[in-house]
Order: C-alpha cells, then structure tokens, then sequence
C-alpha cells in the first residue's frame, strides 16, 4: 500500500486498519470524484442532550436515539 493509505488507516480498527479516502477529502476525493460516490446519511449530535438522529440528504429522520456504550455512557466521539 502507499504511505498515503498507510498514514491514513485507524489502526484500532484491528489487523489492516480502516482507510477511505472520504475520511480525508471528501468530497474531492476518488470515491466522490470517480466514482460519484454520495454521503448515504448523516449523524447529527444534540449538544448537551446524548440524543443523535441519523438524516438522510432530504433531512427525513432514518433513526433516533440516546447511544450508549457497554458502559451506559454516550459514546467517544469516533464511535464506542
């Protein structure tokens, strides 16, 4: 793999890491640009509230609620 997709890979992710190339240009990047490649939904966070809704691009609600980690606790940001 290049250095660039090296540097840019989560090693947390376990063996191989997690890389795309949204993660670090989008929407300028190949999967947009190339491939035209669409954002399928956002997460948008409450502040203060733990509450978070999952949009589509019209804004119609997908999902809703108060994530929680297997501690019972609201999620890092980056995900549980």
């Amino acid at each position: 793999l290049g250095s660039h997709i090296v540097d840019a890979s989560i090693s947390e992710r376990g063996p191989g890491g997690s890389w795309c190339t949204c993660q670090i240009s989008s929407p300028e990047d190949v999967c947009h640009r190339q491939f035209g490649a669409r954002t399928a939904f956002k997460l948008v966070w409450c502040r203060g509230t733990g509450f978070a809704a999952l949009l589509d691009d019209y804004a119609n609600v997908l999902s809703h609620g108060k994530p929680t980690s297997a501690r019972g606790e609201p999620p890092a940001m980056g995900g549980a």
